[in-house]
């Protein structure tokens, strides 16, 4: 996966309880429907936490934007997600996968995640 820099643009509820995280995409930076990407925001208390966590991106491919959504939880991630003030450095890891109503799902995680090696699993 590539991993890259990026900075929040804007975040809006989308709706009852889900969020929706929209990123700045990078020049270069391309993807197709149906991938995913890992969000890694920064530690909030300096804690070497890996908050990391993959989405489905949300957003078309031809927008200049990265977004993705996110059911609010209470969760390390959720809170470290919601406390990013516009503007903020974030990094993201990917695009990688394909997930399509037929056919393959393929995740991937970095392999440094035991037992997340890329996994393929048939959709009927």
């Amino acid at each position: 996966m590539t991993t890259f820099s990026t900075t929040l643009e804007a975040c809006e509820e989308v709706a009852e309880a889900t969020m929706a995280f929209h990123f700045r995409k990078p020049t270069g930076v391309e993807f197709q429907p149906g991938q995913a990407i890992d969000v890694v925001p920064p530690s909030q208390t300096g804690s070497t936490d890996d908050k990391r966590h993959g989405f489905s991106i949300v957003s078309a491919p031809p927008h200049n934007e990265l977004a993705v959504a996110r059911r609010v939880r209470d969760s390390s991630l959720t809170r470290a997600l919601e406390s990013l003030s516009i503007g903020a450095a974030v990094t993201l890891d990917g695009p990688c996968g394909s997930m399509t109503t037929k056919g393959w799902l393929t995740q991937c995680r970095p392999p440094s995640q035991p037992g997340n090696a890329a996994r393929r699993h048939h959709i009927e």
